[in-house]
């Protein structure tokens, strides 16, 4: 099924677009119960009199001008804050029962845009409109509540809800919660079945972990191919922690023939996207082939960006150094950014 809004291939029988949210019919039309999607207006005239006449798609639309900063500015005054106007107008438009505009409400809160941030807010709002169906709020009030006002169940049946409707993100975090028993009883063999729906719609992040699922056995047999396949899946799509896998099975030749070179030009490549994953897995190799300038090099690249494993690498590597200054230094500046 292709979504008439965005033209994303959606999953069979999806309810929703998991890119863009649209709702979708069977017969491949769009259906709007509630109009989800935005209302074209002849002008911004008609939409500023719709919205002033209490029009909750027109109100919703309003703010969505001012978010994303299409409006006059020459009728403003300095003082005029587009985000907190965005959320008057969100909120008249919430008020009355709009899911976008009660989902644009809780990004508001989420991300302090226009409000001061304040998660409850945030889980309230996309409560209200994941309540009603709305396929991005369902995901995103998984994610506040796995992450941050901590209730796995509830996290997991929201993932769920947002998985059954084709929202890809939500596919993978619901296999996350199979995999791990966080909110549901742990069912490995499910989580697969999860992890394959999102990779099949292209999504990287699903592709390394059905590679994972492969190559260490869990909820199916072990198969080093089919590992093998989808971690070159994602790594053709440019995804650097696939690149690091492979880069990882390619240089301790623990299930396939050994490749120094390229293992090493996987790390590099995914070391060359500012990954600090990649640099320290370089600094590791090259403090192997004991090539001190190489691998203090990586080290203090990773380090630069005061990542605190990196820190705490480059200190150790100070200390095999001898250079017992130089790893306290780097173990303070850790401590710091703990």
């Amino acid at each position: 099924m292709i979504c008439n809004k965005c033209k994303t291939e959606t999953v069979k029988n999806a309810k929703f677009c998991h890119n863009c949210g649209e709702k979708i019919l069977l017969e491949n039309k769009t259906v709007n119960p509630m109009d989800w999607a935005d209302t074209e207006y002849e002008s911004g005239e008609k939409l500023w009199e719709l919205a002033k006449s209490g029009d909750a798609k027109a109100q919703k639309k309003l703010g969505d001008c001012y978010a994303n900063g299409d409006y006059d500015e020459d009728n403003t005054d300095e003082n005029f804050d587009p985000c907190k106007e965005a959320v008057k107008w969100y909120k008249k438009s919430a008020q009355q029962g709009y899911a976008p505009a009660q989902f644009a409400m809780g990004e508001c809160y989420n991300y302090g845009d226009g409000v001061k941030y304040d998660e409850t807010e945030a889980v309230n709002w996309y409560r209200k409109a994941a309540e009603q169906g709305y396929v991005q709020a369902q995901y995103e009030l998984a994610d506040c509540l796995s992450i941050g006002i901590t209730d796995e169940k509830e996290a997991a049946k929201w993932y769920k809800k947002a998985a059954e409707q084709g929202y890809v993100e939500a596919m993978f975090s619901y296999g996350d919660c199979l995999m791990d028993g966080e909110g549901v009883k742990q069912n490995m063999a499910e989580a697969v079945i999860w992890y394959r729906k999102a990779a099949k719609l292209g999504n990287t992040i699903a592709m390394v972990k059905l590679g994972d699922c492969y190559m260490y056995g869990n909820g199916v047999e072990p198969d080093v191919e089919t590992a093998m396949k989808w971690y070159q899946n994602a790594i053709d799509k440019d995804d650097t922690v696939a690149m690091v896998r492979l880069g990882d099975c390619c240089m301790e030749g623990r299930v396939m023939t050994k490749n120094e070179e390229k293992g090493l030009m996987l790390y590099q490549k995914a070391a060359k996207a500012n990954k600090k994953f990649a640099m320290l897995r370089l600094g590791d190799y090259y403090s192997r082939k004991e090539n001190k300038n190489e691998a203090l090099g990586w080290y203090k690249k990773a380090a630069d960006s005061e990542d605190v494993t990196a820190m705490l690498k480059l200190g150790d590597y100070y200390v095999k150094l001898g250079e017992k200054d130089k790893a306290i230094e780097c173990y303070k500046k850790a401590a710091q950014h703990r």
